[in-house]
């Protein structure tokens, strides 16, 4: 539960980032991003994925040209990559996954 409260945290300092690139683009920033992006992912997915529609939707509903957008794309890119690894072997057995309820403490 902790990563999951971390990684709402690191989504909003992402997305601050990102609205400050937006202001001054800048080679150095978009790096920033991109580590940081990167570290979300291993973080929690969950606030890897609201990152990346928070993103799009603001980027959307303000106009911003195509190229900025395209731009905040590829920095999920690293974690898309990795997320694609890490299913590799559920891919191989027809992606059957596995629950166990002692894992997520449910059990009695």
């Amino acid at each position: 539960m902790l990563n999951l409260q971390l990684s709402l945290a690191l989504c909003l300092l992402v997305l601050g980032f990102w609205l400050e690139y937006l202001e001054r683009p800048r080679i150095a920033m978009w790096f920033l991003l991109l580590t940081l992006t990167t570290a979300l992912y291993f973080t929690h997915l969950v606030g890897f994925a609201m990152a990346g529609w928070i993103m799009t939707a603001y980027a959307i509903f303000a106009r911003r040209r195509i190229r900025e957008i395209f731009f905040s794309w590829i920095l999920f890119i690293p974690g898309a990559l990795f997320f694609l690894h890490s299913t590799m072997p559920q891919a191989k057995s027809g992606w059957a996954y596995a629950f166990s309820p002692t894992a997520c403490g449910l059990s009695r």
